[in-house]
This record gives structure tokens, sequence and C-alpha cells, in this order.
């Protein structure tokens, strides 16, 4: 299912956690960064029946390697590895297919986007 343990189980609890104390405000929710789905997957199901929008470009962190003048290791796993359809995978089997998916860079799509999303206060 998930190739990286880049998201503990403590991790995913208090995402869940978190989830569970929008779920009464107004607006879609957002999950930037999904790679194979981890945390977007708690995201889902915490928030359903509610849609979860997930927003990544599955190129890995090209930004940081242009900084950095090395190839980072999400683009070295996507060498070997179709994380794009794992990710779409793990979505199918472990969530109530509650979720659309928005494969381009953040900035570039958040300029675009005009609706309404939930928040915690404080939390941008």
């Amino acid at each position: 299912m998930f190739n990286e343990n880049w998201y503990s189980r403590d991790q995913c609890n208090n995402l869940i956690e978190l989830v569970k104390n929008i779920n009464n405000l107004n607006g879609v929710v957002i999950e930037i960064g999904c790679w194979e789905g981890k945390s977007t997957i708690c995201i889902a199901n915490s928030c359903y029946p509610n849609n979860l929008i997930c927003n990544d470009t599955w190129l890995g962190n090209v930004e940081e390697s242009k900084i950095t003048g090395v190839k980072h290791i999400t683009e070295v796993i996507l060498e070997t590895r179709n994380v794009y359809d794992i990710f779409i995978n793990n979505m199918n089997n472990a969530t109530k297919k509650n979720y659309t998916v928005v494969k381009e860079d953040c900035i570039e799509w958040l300029k675009t986007f005009n609706e309404p999303y939930r928040r915690m206060n404080g939390m941008v």
C-alpha cells in the first residue's frame, strides 16, 4: 500500500482529529501534496461524506532540486515507480471514493481557485 513511511500513526491520528474539528465548517477540504495517499486517506475518511480535493503534481520535489542542484529523493523514486497510480489505487481501496484529483502545481492552481475552503482558526 505505502512504500515510504513518511507519515506516522500518531500523525495520522492527529490529522483525523483536526479534520473532525473542521467538519462543521463550510467550504471544501483540500490536501496539497498527496504522494501515495497515506495522509490523504485519513482526511478523506474523516471528512466523508464531503469530497476532498487532492492536489499534487506527482512529479516529485522538483523545486528543491532546482535550489540544491541535487535530484530530490522523490524524483529518484519516480524513475522506477508510478506513484500516481499507487495513489489512485490506495484511494480507491481505502476510501469511499469521496475525492477529486487536481494534478497541477499548487501555486498555479490556487491562483484560479475561488471556492471557500475549511480551515482551522489561525491556519491558512
